[in-house]
């Protein structure tokens, strides 16, 4: 097996074919493994990247991403964290795009930014916002505080507190 680390210190690669660009404690075990810096991330998958960043982790299955950030988890095949703290990407291609506590819960789902949002559904999304939740396919909400996407294909737009639970319901704004 082969295994490459370019640079840095206390860096260990035992995922065949894996390289470690350089940083401080990185750690591959998956095979074709990338680290690219940062410090203390862990690539555990076959395929993992983390591209830079301190603390993050890929595992679960093969092609889980963290691009940058502190403490994000991409834990699934095709997952994507870019960015942020503590966000995690734990399904089949969910993805996570900067924040805080972001949970990416549902295949194909997406949260793009904001604090303590969750997406539980396929292809549901949430762009920006604090502590919504989206919880039915192909739901969504765009900002706002507290909202609940609970409606097939419901969507919430800003606000505080609404709940859109019945299928294909909209909510625009308001609490």
């Amino acid at each position: 097996h082969f295994s490459w680390i370019v640079g840095g210190s206390g860096q260990t690669s035992t995922g065949s074919y894996s390289i470690i660009g350089g940083g401080v404690g990185n750690n591959i075990s998956g095979a074709f493994g990338v680290i690219g810096g940062g410090n203390r991330n862990t690539a555990l998958t076959r395929h993992g990247f983390i591209g830079n960043g301190s603390a993050n982790t890929v595992s679960g299955s093969s092609y889980s991403t963290v691009l940058n950030g502190k403490r994000n988890s991409s834990k699934n095949s095709y997952a994507t964290v870019i960015n942020g703290i503590r966000n995690t990407a734990n399904t089949f291609s969910s993805q996570v795009l900067n924040g805080k506590n972001n949970i990416a819960n549902g295949r194909y789902s997406t949260i793009a930014n904001g604090i303590r949002n969750t997406v539980s559904s396929t292809n549901g999304l949430i762009l920006q916002g604090q502590l919504n939740v989206v919880s039915k396919n192909y739901a969504s909400i765009i900002n706002g505080l507290g909202n609940v996407s609970s409606g097939v294909g419901s969507i919430t737009l800003n606000g505080k507190f609404n709940t859109a639970s019945n299928n294909y319901s909209v909510i625009g704004n308001g609490t």
